[in-house]
């Protein structure tokens, strides 16, 4: 779902993952958004090992 929402914004999603945080940002003609998840969303949990830090862009279309 939040990949769907950020496709309005841009054709491309850049996913950062360290520790307890996932970074989902996107730049686009329209504006640009950062949504953080973690700490902030006490329902959910990230988990990751030491050396799994993840900083990829993706293809949203």
């Amino acid at each position: 779902k939040i990949c769907r929402d950020l496709s309005i914004v841009s054709d491309n999603v850049r996913i950062k993952c360290t520790g307890e945080d996932i970074v989902f940002a996107c730049e686009g003609d329209i504006g640009s958004c950062v949504l953080e998840i973690g700490k902030t969303f006490p329902n959910m949990k990230v988990e990751t090992g030491e050396d799994d830090a993840i900083d990829e862009e993706f293809s949203l279309r």
